[in-house]
């Protein structure tokens, strides 16, 4: 069981490994079957990794005895990859609470289907006024769909991230008035059931990893958008599953390798990503004026190319080693 969600998990099945997990300590209450520890413990951070919030009684009450669990099994773990995200509550069982690792960049950022009324064939149009922006779309050639991006300049909000009706009322909000398409945007805004809305902003760790476990991904050296995470999460799981092989099981050895070839990269790509807000949703107008007119010299073809290598190598500034094939 324990197997089964973490493997709907990993294919991004969030929605059907949560009601999994939750059916062995739903079965078995507090006391973990006799050799089952590990498997237990499993289930009860795959309940709430991701989703949960840090001020749900429920969430802290599995991660409060994970915790126990993990500190009362007498016989070696195997490594435990943190990888669940910016917001990881599996990290506080390790490495503490959010607020120590978490950077907040005075930016909100959301996206959602819209209807491709524009028609914006495998392209994109960007509306800002100061301190908000809004683009929408089409990267699939679907001439029926679109996808809105929403962004805005605010202080930090509180905010259940389960509470999808509060988020689409702060949108509401925020985007009230605003001209171009917006009235479209916001009405598909009320229908949408597929809404991402959270802070932009990256996560700082002293260290990637800590006795046996590790963090991969968003988990370790996040970014909410801009600081190619997809790209550097799989770079690094390529790392993080060669180099005990290279190391002979030694994880002590393998890990001090993962920090060396990780770390430097993860933090050039997030510096990337460190102007998402302000280069979306410039305070001023002057400030748009300007972003406008940079653009327009950059997207030039001499320009262009440059750029181009300029992202190039933020994203390939790491030395991979061949690994043996298991």
């Amino acid at each position: 069981m324990a197997a089964l969600s973490w493997f709907w998990r990993l294919r991004g099945l969030h929605g059907d490994q949560v009601p999994l997990a939750r059916e062995l300590p739903a079965a078995v209450d507090d006391a973990p079957p006799e050799g089952l520890t590990e498997e237990y413990v499993l289930c009860l951070i795959n309940t709430i990794s991701g989703g949960a919030d840090d001020d749900d009684p429920a969430a802290r009450e599995h991660l409060d005895r994970a915790a126990v669990l993990l500190g009362s099994l007498h016989h070696q773990l195997c490594l435990p990859f943190i990888a669940d995200g910016l917001h990881s509550l599996t990290r506080r069982l390790a490495f503490g609470d959010e607020s120590r690792y978490l950077r907040f960049l005075d930016h909100y950022v959301a996206g959602f289907g819209v209807p491709d009324e524009l028609g914006p064939d495998r392209t994109a149009r960007l509306y800002s006024e100061p301190g908000r922006a809004i683009a929408v779309g089409n990267y699939d050639g679907d001439p029926d769909r679109a996808a809105a991006l929403l962004v805005f300049r605010s202080e930090k909000l509180e905010f259940d991230r389960r509470d999808v009706a509060a988020q689409k009322r702060i949108l509401a909000e925020r985007f009230a008035g605003m001209g171009w398409e917006t009235p479209m945007v916001l009405k598909a805004l009320e229908r949408a059931d597929d809404l991402y809305f959270d802070a932009i902003a990256q996560i700082h760790v002293d260290r990637l990893t800590k006795g046996r476990v590790a963090l991969l991904g968003d988990a370790g050296y996040g970014a909410t958008m801009g600081g190619m995470g997809t790209g550097v999460a799989i770079v690094g799981a390529y790392v993080l599953a060669g180099e005990p092989a290279l190391a002979g099981g030694d994880h002590r050895t393998a890990f001090a390798e993962y920090e060396t070839r990780i770390r430097d990269f993860a933090k050039g790509c997030q510096k990337i990503s460190g102007n998402a807000g302000p280069f979306f949703a410039p305070p001023t107008e002057r400030r748009i004026r300007s972003r406008d007119r940079m653009y327009r010299i950059l997207s030039s073809r001499p320009l262009a190319r440059f750029f181009k290598k300029l992202t190039e190598k933020a994203a390939t500034d790491v030395k991979l080693r061949e690994y043996p094939r298991p």
